[in-house]
């Protein structure tokens, strides 16, 4: 099995250190998430088609099913988001991987942790935060 490592170097203050991203690592992680998330919208798709269908006998029927309905509706929107994201991330691991783990605004390295907790991310953390503000 041959796995593939790209090399960062990054400067911190002036001490150079390099850190290695596995990058069939970071792959594996997108493709489950991204298969986790459309067996989601589907189920979702599913719910939200039945509440659609349901027979409301009263005004508490209707705002329970109103509510459910809300609620699916936002997160399939959430994942279909999220969905997308891990679509550029995948596209950037095939076409061009060593831009995979660059901050898209300022040109840092993201960081290993980040990426193991969202592996789709764009944005170091603190140009996250200006993303986020926007």
């Amino acid at each position: 099995m041959v796995i593939y490592y790209f090399e960062f170097q990054i400067i911190c203050g002036e001490k150079l250190m390099e850190e290695s991203l596995d990058l069939k690592f970071y792959k594996s992680l997108l493709i489950e998430r991204k298969n986790n998330i459309q067996s989601n919208l589907s189920n979702l798709s599913k719910n939200i088609n039945e509440l659609q269908n349901l027979e409301v006998k009263d005004e508490g029927d209707l705002a329970s099913v109103s509510s459910d309905s809300y609620t699916d509706n936002t997160i399939y929107s959430y994942q279909e988001e999220e969905l997308e994201e891990i679509d550029i991330a995948l596209s950037k691991l095939l076409e061009k991987p060593e831009s995979y783990g660059i901050c898209e605004m300022c040109g840092d390295d993201i960081g290993k942790a980040r990426l193991e907790a969202k592996p789709f991310a764009r944005y170091c953390r603190s140009c996250r935060d200006i993303v986020e503000q926007r």
